[in-house]
């Protein structure tokens, strides 16, 4: 076998694993901190009963000891949610990928050791298009669709960076970005 049917097949391999290890509630491992002192692990669980399907519990969880782990949030297995820490490790945005043009996110903040609560109760996503609506003089009620996008921390973790698109806004498309 030649050194690349070798690394074909190691790859074949690793895929097969990690899609037979999926049912099986394994912990995913994710994002690491800019510090390296806690990164965030997700986990299947059944979903409630009558509901069907599972969800994904998300922890913060001590690179130093394992064992010290602090949940950070639960959502659908259907419902993929991407991390981002600041370089100060004092926010994480939970970048939450809902389906086809509908996406939004989480802020949270540090409390005590890892735990992190939401900033607003009331919902990131709606005070983000409030604010917004409000700069651009627009209705919100018009407002069809929309999706919120990570794009950087800045170096002092004071400001978060985040892209929003919308649809139709009282049927003007001159602020859309797709149909």
């Amino acid at each position: 076998m030649t050194a690349k049917q070798r690394i074909q097949d190691l790859i074949w391999r690793l895929l097969i694993v990690g899609c037979l290890a999926w049912p099986l509630n394994i912990t995913v491992f994710g994002q690491t901190s800019p510090r390296g002192t806690f990164k965030i692990e997700s986990e299947t669980k059944p979903a409630p009963s009558p509901i069907e399907g599972t969800d994904v519990a998300d922890f913060v969880v001590s690179t130093k000891d394992p064992k010290v782990r602090e949940p950070l949030d639960d959502h659908p297995e259907t419902t993929h949610v991407s991390y981002y820490i600041s370089p100060d490790e004092n926010w994480i945005f939970g970048n939450v990928h809902y389906g086809s043009r509908m996406a939004g996110g989480s802020l949270f903040k540090r409390r005590d050791g890892l735990k992190f609560k939401p900033v607003k109760d009331q919902g990131f996503e709606e005070l983000t298009w409030h604010f917004f609506c409000q700069n651009e003089k627009l209705n919100e009620k018009d407002r069809q669709t929309g999706i919120i996008d990570f794009v950087a921390w800045s170096p002092d973790s004071a400001r978060l960076l985040i892209d929003l698109r919308g649809g139709e806004f009282g049927g003007e498309r001159e602020r859309s970005v797709y149909k």
